[in-house]
């Protein structure tokens, strides 16, 4: 009877030992399906997303502005040209990171720039930010007084950045041809919206490696620098001194004859049709 009893029982313990196993097994198939699953969704479906989250996290990229192309009169002189300013912009993530006093930055950028200092504390509370523009198109003068701030506080979180302005040398001779652009340098009428992908460039850019914190590695292995390319020139038919007679006889013959609705006056070469006065 004992080993009736002791084969019952060894078989009963072995067909259980072999259900656990069977279970184990289809659970780790399952789980190692599932698994993978995730990890295909995570590492090919969502690649790019994470790709970029990756990045967007460990680099931080400064913008290198591209020089606007130079507009030229038939005889090279100048109608529209580019000249380097500066964009003066806060980090209000590093002036809290490292405890700089936002009123000292407010009330002496405020001096200088002639900005309302609240908008800069204002600006400065998002500190989550790396970057807010404080003011853009800055001469070579005050610029110089705010790196000359930057230096004497050591301070982290005020920057300059180097931009450029549009210049028109003549003032408003032929102004209605050449157009203008608008603060981001971009053309809004005449010309300069005409050739705007012409003279407009590519700009440039340094990326840098970040830690943990978000500060900068101090290795240059670990920054990459992509030069800007700036805008092509356009050299024109005009011819200033053509152009500057044309808008002033136009000018007095509209007072001399009182015309009210104004005039048009166009010179053109009549050998090639080139137009050189438009008025």
């Amino acid at each position: 009877m004992r080993n009736g009893n002791d084969n019952t029982n060894q078989k009963a313990n072995t067909m259980m030992m072999r259900r656990t196993l069977f279970l184990m097994v289809v659970c780790g198939i399952v789980a190692f399906v599932a698994l993978a699953g995730r990890l295909y969704y995570l590492m090919i479906v969502k690649h790019d997303y994470y790709e970029s989250l990756a990045v967007e996290q460990q680099t931080k990229e400064t913008s290198i502005s591209a020089s606007r192309g130079t507009i030229f009169d038939t005889n090279g002189k100048v109608l529209a040209m580019s000249a380097s300013v500066d964009t003066v912009y806060i980090s209000p993530y590093e002036i809290n990171k490292y405890g700089e006093d936002i009123g000292l930055i407010s009330g002496t950028l405020s001096r200088i720039l002639g900005v309302d200092a609240q908008s800069i504390i204002e600006k400065a509370a998002d500190t989550s930010s790396w970057y807010k523009t404080i003011k853009t198109n800055i001469e070579a003068d005050p610029a110089q007084q705010v790196r000359d701030f930057i230096n004497e506080y050591d301070l982290k979180g005020v920057h300059l950045e180097a931009d450029s302005k549009r210049y028109y040398p003549y003032s408003t001779l032929a102004s209605h041809v050449i157009g203008f652009v608008g603060t981001d340098n971009t053309g809004l009428e005449g010309l300069e919206v005409s050739y705007n992908e012409y003279l407009t460039g590519e700009n440039g850019r340094i990326v840098r490696l970040t830690n943990a914190d978000g500060t900068d590695m101090l290795f240059d292995d670990f920054e990459d620098y992509y030069d800007a390319q700036n805008g092509y020139d356009v050299t024109l038919t005009l011819d200033v001194t053509v152009q500057h007679i044309a808008e002033s006889y136009l000018q007095k013959a509209i007072a001399d004859y009182e015309v009210k609705d104004g005039g048009a006056c166009i010179i053109m070469d009549p050998k090639t049709c080139a137009v050189l006065g438009m008025a």
